[in-house]
């Protein structure tokens, strides 16, 4: 990709981010999920009227805690307001209408992950609302090799498949033309291809099938 092509993509990104009205950015901010808890979050569980069942535990891989007074309880993918109710019920067939209170001691900070034709590929905070061309523009831009009209957007349905988006930078030659720039979400990958990537699947499983995507030689010239 010639030199004017990736000052453009970099500037359209500045002007993108920088465009945003105050009334855009409240709507954003109204917008962004409240944090679903993950295997590995820490949690201190506390019981209001029986203190002595308090406990801090992690969330194991498999998406469960497991509590002295409320057993086994999946709280992976849910809020902590859903998680606390959750435990309450499972805690109610011991306790007499358990008030429960959640405090996440330690968790995985939301991230996004950007490989392949980057300057700076690797895995970055997500600090704030993040978008494709932004996250491009984390990474130090796209390399001269980069083929900027499929760039693909993993995201992580469950366990064992992932959704591709395939994105079109290529030919950006106005702010407008960022109106269906892709919002990231935490654990999003987005890989930078070399060449054509034949065969661009919607859905994929994990595992050896994303290997097909990030196999040169899986590319079509």
């Amino acid at each position: 990709m010639k030199d004017s092509m990736r000052r453009s993509i970099v500037f359209f990104c500045l002007a993108y981010t920088c465009a945003l009205s105050p009334c855009l950015q409240a709507q954003v901010l109204q917008s962004r999920q409240r944090y679903l808890l993950q295997p590995g979050d820490k949690l201190d569980i506390k019981f209001r009227l029986t203190p002595e069942h308090n406990e801090v535990v992690t969330i194991q891989p498999d998406g469960y805690v497991t509590l002295s007074i409320a057993g086994q309880v999946k709280v992976v993918s849910l809020s902590i307001t859903d998680a606390e109710e959750e435990i309450a019920k499972h805690a109610s067939k011991r306790l007499n209408v358990p008030e429960v209170s959640i405090g996440l001691v330690d968790f995985e900070k939301p991230y996004f992950v950007v490989s392949g034709e980057v300057s700076k590929p690797g895995k970055y905070e997500m600090r704030e609302d993040t978008t494709a061309m932004q996250a491009l523009l984390l990474a130090g831009g796209p390399l001269e090799s980069a083929k900027v009209s499929q760039i693909l957007v993993f995201r992580k349905i469950n366990t064992s498949e992932a959704q591709v988006r395939v994105l079109n930078f290529k030919g950006v030659k106005k702010t407008a033309d960022l109106e269906h720039d892709y919002e990231l979400q935490s654990g999003d990958m987005l890989y930078v291809t070399r060449n054509k990537i034949s065969q661009a699947s919607q859905i994929l499983r994990l595992g050896s099938s994303l290997g097909f995507y990030l196999n040169p030689f899986s590319v079509v010239h």
